[in-house]
């Protein structure tokens, strides 16, 4: 019942806190202040080849109404420990499946943003995210782009791709509501065309295609995103060399396999986590079998001449910080000659 009525608690906690996750005051900052986060350039790309990066999602605290009404978990314990413990592994980038933080445009939430990724920071490891929901919260949306965008100086483009040796990845914006027909229709058309393109070229061998909305989820509070797949999938199966899709926005972890493709839904960053539709309820049959709600994760990712090695590394509430799931995504074309 309360999933039923979630969009309005939701709508009624942009009442009730004024467009704030805290009874803090609001910090003002400055660009001249503000934190700017290493991109992948054609340089480091160079240099990040064969060498493993991290994919995480839903680093976000839980808001006062998921908090008060929902009684739905804080994790800032967890999210901090999981966060130093990805800064451990030293990758060579990080990609963010998006909601960055609770609100937007709240100028504390990226505060604690900042803080809780200042070693990636002050390392130069490059932070590379797409636009969740939550990033762009709430009543102040031109505010809420533009703490992305002070950091990030490159999401003035919401679609984007960096290529690291054969591996094309793809961000998108998955966020319908807040783009215009002609932004979303443009976005679509860009990206099929890069598909097509990379189909063509000798120097890719694989692509990853980043959204926040998962086409596909078990989720008991989100479901399948109907306009991901409407408007990103044709192509994605279409290409000869899309590996996977990755998505955040459902907090957990899930694995599917459709049309030979993999789907992974890596929201475990620090969100409040959600429970899974199992066994005859489940809409999707998910490769991995463990327990509901899922272990806090990030995702591991390898390079190899083959393909690309991914482990799941997270932990479940009292565990120690391991390896909860593994598999390999193989390239369909040869090496080049």
């Amino acid at each position: 019942m309360i999933n039923h009525y979630f969009p309005l608690l939701i709508a009624l906690l942009f009442l009730v806190s004024g467009g704030r996750t805290t009874s803090i005051p609001a910090v003002t900052r400055s660009i001249a202040t503000t934190p700017i986060y290493s991109d992948l350039t054609p340089v480091i790309a160079l240099e990040s080849v064969g060498k493993a990066f991290a994919i995480i999602g839903d680093t976000q605290s839980t808001g006062i109404l998921e908090r008060l009404i929902l009684r739905r978990e804080v994790n800032n314990v967890y999210r901090k420990f999981l966060i130093s413990e990805l800064d451990k592994e030293r990758p060579a980038f990080i990609v963010h499946l998006g909601d960055l933080t609770e609100v937007g445009s709240s100028y504390s939430d990226w505060n604690a943003f900042d803080k809780l990724f200042n070693p990636t920071l002050l390392s130069g490891i490059p932070l590379l995210p797409i636009y969740g929901n939550h990033d762009y919260w709430r009543f102040n949306k031109a505010r809420a782009v533009s703490n992305m965008i002070d950091r990030f100086p490159w999401m003035r483009e919401h679609w984007y791709t960096r290529h690291v040796g054969g591996l094309l990845m793809v961000w998108l914006d998955s966020n319908i509501g807040q783009l215009s027909k002609s932004e979303w229709i443009t976005q679509i058309s860009w990206y099929n065309k890069k598909l097509a393109e990379a189909d063509k070229d000798n120097k890719v061998r694989g692509i990853l295609v980043f959204v926040h909305h998962p086409p596909y989820t078990n989720s008991k509070v989100t479901g399948d995103e109907k306009h991901v797949q409407k408007a990103f999938l044709p192509a994605f199966f279409h290409s000869k060399k899309t590996l996977a899709l990755m998505a955040g926005h459902a907090h957990g972890y899930e694995h599917f396999k459709k049309e030979g493709r993999d789907f992974i839904v890596s929201g475990g960053g620090g969100g409040p986590r959600v429970k899974l539709k199992k066994e005859s309820k489940a809409r999707h049959q998910d490769l991995f079998s463990g327990p509901s709600p899922r272990p806090f994760n990030y995702l591991w990712v390898k390079p190899k001449e083959s393909g690309l090695d991914i482990e799941v590394k997270g932990f479940q509430k009292g565990e120690e910080h391991h390896i909860i799931d593994q598999f390999e995504l193989l390239y369909k074309e040869p090496i080049p000659q």
